[in-house]
C-alpha cells in the first residue's frame, strides 16, 4: 500500500494506478478474497472510489460465505487474511490517517486526517464511530447522501503532550 510519505508523488501514484489496472480485478487470477480487498484498499488510498467499492463488493459477492468468513474462491479453505483486509479496506475508504516520517513527527508538524476520502454512493447518508487515530484519539463522523462529511466529533484527550496537533479535512 502507498505510504503517505510518497502519496503526493504523482509519478508513484500513477505507477500504482497503472499496476492495479494491469493486474485486473482478481477474477482473472486465483480469485482470492485477500487480493480483492488489498486492491480495494489501494484504490481507496488513490481516492478512486468506484474501483475501491467495486473490488470490495466483488470480494464479498465472490469470496465470502453466508457466515461472513472468506472462503478461497467461495469454498473451503477459510482464509482469515481477507476478513482482516475487508475491515482495513473499509477503514481506508472512510478515513485517511496519514503516516508521517519520523522527522515530521518529532518536529511536531500537524497530523493531517482526511475524513471520507472514498465513500461510495451506496454508503450515502451514513456514519461511523470510534475510529482510532495514530498518536491517540478517536473520531466519529457522518456524511450526507453525496458522501460529503457533514459532522465530526473527535476526542483527542488520549494524545500525549508531545504529540502534534491534528487537522481534519
Amino acid at each position: 500500500i502507498i505510504s503517505s510519505v510518497h502519496g503526493s508523488n504523482k509519478t508513484i501514484t500513477d505507477a500504482v494506478e497503472t499496476t492495479l489496472y494491469s493486474r485486473g480485478t482478481g477474477v482473472e487470477d486465483s480469485n482470492t478474497g485477500w487480493a480483492k480487498v488489498w486492491r480495494s484498499a489501494c484504490w481507496a488510498l488513490l481516492n478512486v472510489t468506484d474501483e475501491a467499492y467495486s473490488e470490495l463488493s466483488l470480494a464479498i459477492q465472490d469470496n465470502f460465505a453466508e457466515n461472513g468468513f472468506d472462503m478461497y474462491s467461495g469454498s473451503p479453505p477459510f482464509q482469515i487474511d481477507a476478513n482482516f483486509g475487508l475491515v482495513g479496506a473499509m477503514v481506508q475508504m472512510l478515513i485517511r490517517d496519514s503516516d508521517r516520517s519520523s522527522a515530521d513527527a518529532s518536529a511536531g508538524k500537524t497530523q493531517d486526517v482526511l475524513l471520507g476520502p472514498a465513500i461510495p454512493a451506496a454508503w450515502g447518508g451514513g456514519s461511523v464511530g470510534g475510529l482510532r487515530l495514530r498518536g491517540g484519539g478517536v473520531v466519529s463522523f457522518s456524511w450526507n447522501d453525496s458522501g460529503v462529511v457533514d459532522s465530526c466529533k473527535a476526542d483527542l484527550s488520549a494524545r500525549g503532550s508531545d504529540v502534534s496537533q491534528v487537522k481534519f479535512y
